[in-house]
C-alpha cells in the first residue's frame, strides 16, 4: 500500500493537525550558520524576530517578563530561537537574560557558551546546576555578559544536578532576584519529551513559546507534548515552526 508521510511539512498542515495558532513560521536554510547571529554579522532571518517580537511584547510589557522556549525533542530550534529573540530584545534597549536549564544535560556544552565573553567565563565558571546546588552564593556569580548587546546569559556546566532543585525554594529566589534585574527573561527548557524539567519552569514563565521542527516528528507525538503543557499553570502561546521547506511556504 502507499505510504503516507504525515509529519507536518506547512503551518496550514500544523493548525490543522494540532489545532493551535502558529504565531511564527522560519524557513528551512541549508546553511545553519546563517540562522545565529554573530559578532559581526546578524541572522538571516532576523526581521522574522523582529515581527514575532513586537506583539509579545506589547502583550507581556511587564520588567522580568519571561518566556519558556521549549520543544518536543532535542534538534527542533530551540537555542537558535532564543539567542535570536534575545538579539532582538537587546537591541531595543531590553536588559534581557538566557537561562540555560538544561542542567541534566552534561555531554555537551551549553549551545550558548559561544556568545559569552572569555574574560567573563574565566570569571564565572559556574552555571545554573552551581548556584541550586549552593556551590556558589549569589546570582552575580554565574551571570556572563556576552557579545550581543543587552544580553546576559547563565549558562549550565559539565556536572549534572538532580532536575528536582528546579522546584526548590532556591530556584524561586533566584528568579524572583532575576526579574528584578532583567526587563525579560528566555529561559531554554529541556525538550519535553525526555523529562519534566520544562513543565516545572512553567512556574517561573508567562507563557510557553513552543518549538516545532517541520519532517520531524509526527503529530500525535506532538500532540502529547502539547497536552501536558496545556496542564500547566501557563498555556502555550502558540506554536513556532522552524525548517519550512520552500515548497511549502505560504
Amino acid at each position: 500500500g502507499i505510504v503516507t508521510d504525515t509529519k507536518i511539512k506547512s503551518s496550514a498542515d500544523a493548525k490543522q493537525k494540532l489545532n493551535m495558532k502558529i504565531i511564527a513560521t522560519f524557513p528551512y536554510l541549508r546553511n545553519s550558520s546563517l540562522l545565529t547571529p554573530s559578532e559581526d554579522r546578524e541572522s538571516k532571518q532576523i526581521e522574522l524576530y523582529r515581527i514575532l517580537a513586537r506583539p509579545l511584547r506589547l502583550k507581556y510589557p511587564k520588567q522580568g517578563a519571561t518566556f519558556l522556549v521549549t520543544s518536543t525533542r532535542k534538534g527542533e530550534g530551540k537555542s537558535t530561537f532564543a539567542i535570536n529573540l534575545a538579539t532582538v530584545f537587546g537591541r531595543q534597549d531590553e536588559h534581557v537574560l538566557i537561562i540555560d536549564s538544561q542542567i541534566r544535560s552534561t555531554h555537551t556544552p551549553s549551545p550558548f557558551h559561544a556568545y559569552c565573553m572569555e574574560e567573563s567565563l574565566a570569571n564565572h565558571p559556574d552555571g545554573l546546576g552551581e548556584y541550586l546546588s549552593y556551590k556558589v552564593a549569589s546570582c552575580e556569580e554565574i551571570i556572563n555578559q556576552t557579545v550581543i548587546p543587552g544580553v546576559d546569559i547563565i549558562l549550565r556546566n559539565e556536572a549534572a544536578i538532580i532536575p528536582d532543585l528546579l522546584q526548590s525554594a532556591r530556584m524561586s529566589e533566584l528568579m524572583l532576584e532575576l526579574k528584578q534585574l532583567y526587563s525579560i527573561i528566555i529561559i531554554e527548557g529541556a525538550a519535553v519529551d525526555e523529562c519534566v524539567d520544562s513543565e516545572i519552569l512553567t512556574n517561573y514563565s508567562d507563557t510557553i513559546l513552543f518549538i516545532t521542527a517541520c519532517d520531524k516528528l509526527k503529530p500525535p507525538v506532538i500532540q502529547r507534548t502539547l497536552k501536558r503543557l496545556k496542564n500547566t499553570n501557563i498555556p502555550p502561546e502558540g506554536i513556532i515552526l522552524t525548517k519550512v521547506r520552500s515548497i511549502y511556504s505560504e
